[in-house]
């Protein structure tokens, strides 16, 4: 897209100022450490805020540095992770932990490219790190970031990946990345929704290619598949396991194992499947006939 200064200017100054009088209150923007942003980050992903904000800081109070979480048991990780969901997020910190200890003398790499060759971090997560923790002039693609500005530059047409990622890159402010990307994710977050955005009352409106889409009454175009409802999800079924073998005792835990194997035979194969997902995923693992957390 060929760049227009005035275009970019507006968009600018309408988010800066709609994120000054709505910016959400969130605990980790009160703090730049490394590790305390690297653990919201790790619990942001795909889950909402508002769940995230008490495990956030009950999971701090548990393990306040890399080095309480290198040197604590993987069970009692994944106890203080419970009721987050997708329990691999919480065994890749706790093995980035380890990794920070032991490599780096507890120490965080700065460089992005540091930072996705550690455990649970991909190429929006070793941005977001970059740029919350370090300061660093980047525009990280997270799904709000990316949903504004896609709506804003190009409409609900379909855009290439690398497009995307420069049009955020060329809406970035000279200065203050810290605060430019926590506003547009807050915009995303409020505003421009991905199902039903305010576009009667959005500050964006009179020059967002996407508004006169959704005034005309259309809907939002959402390119990812519905997931299956989570009561019903073999996550659910997984997230459920691995919270009783944490709690349980080698004793209790092998009782576990024989009310499964009693289970009709349905059941029995979606619990063997989930065992052996947690199993292969090295979450779990059977010792002595036992299974248990890895």
């Amino acid at each position: 897209m060929k760049r227009n200064p005035s275009q970019y200017t507006i968009f600018q100054k309408r988010i800066r100022r709609w994120f000054k009088a709505h910016q959400r209150d969130l605990p980790w923007r009160k703090t730049r450490n490394p590790y305390q942003i690297t653990v919201s980050e790790f619990m942001l992903q795909q889950t909402q805020v508002d769940r995230v904000i008490p495990k956030y800081r009950s999971f701090l109070h548990t393990f306040p540095n890399w080095a309480t979480l290198a040197n604590a048991p993987l069970h009692s990780v994944f106890k203080e992770w419970s009721g987050l969901g997708y329990n691999r997020r919480a065994k890749h910190l706790h093995q980035l932990a380890q990794i920070v200890q032991q490599e780096w003398n507890g120490v965080l790499p700065k460089s992005i490219s540091q930072l996705q060759q550690l455990p649970g971090i991909g190429p929006y997560t070793a941005r977001a790190i970059a740029v919350f923790a370090f300061g660093a002039h980047e525009a990280p693609r997270d799904t709000n970031i990316e949903r504004v500005t896609r709506r804003y530059f190009y409409g609900e047409r379909a855009v290439l990946k690398t497009t995307l990622e420069d049009a955020a890159q060329n809406a970035l402010p000279a200065r203050d990345a810290y605060w430019w990307n926590h506003a547009l994710m807050d915009f995303g977050a409020l505003v421009c929704t991905a199902r039903r955005p305010s576009c009667m009352t959005c500050p964006l409106r009179s020059t967002c290619k996407a508004a006169p889409h959704f005034l005309r009454g259309n809907s939002a175009t959402v390119s990812k598949r519905p997931q299956e409802s989570f009561g019903r999800s073999l996550r659910q079924l997984r997230g459920l396991l691995v919270k009783e073998l944490v709690q349980l005792g080698p004793q209790q835990r092998n009782q576990l194992i024989h009310a499964v194997l009693r289970q009709t035979t349905q059941n029995k194969e979606r619990i063997l499947r989930a065992l052996q997902d947690l199993t292969q995923e090295g979450i779990v693992r059977a010792k002595g006939g036992i299974v248990e957390i890895a």
